[in-house]
């Protein structure tokens, strides 16, 4: 075993740890992402039904 035995496992070794830090990231990200659209929608939903019941609140 040499030293380009040695760079070449380093190149390897540090191409799956950047590949799979970076997937580990975006897969961390994605699923808030989605939980915040979730919570955003639901809040949507909320407003709507709130500002709705003032508006027949207001009619009578």
């Amino acid at each position: 075993m040499g030293i380009l035995d040695y760079l070449l496992f380093l190149a390897v070794v540090l191409a799956g740890n950047t590949v799979g830090g970076v997937v580990f990231v975006a897969v961390l990200k994605n699923r808030t992402f989605l939980f915040d659209v979730a919570k955003v929608r639901e809040e949507s939903a909320e407003d709507k039904s709130n500002k709705l019941a003032r508006l027949n609140g207001r009619k009578r």
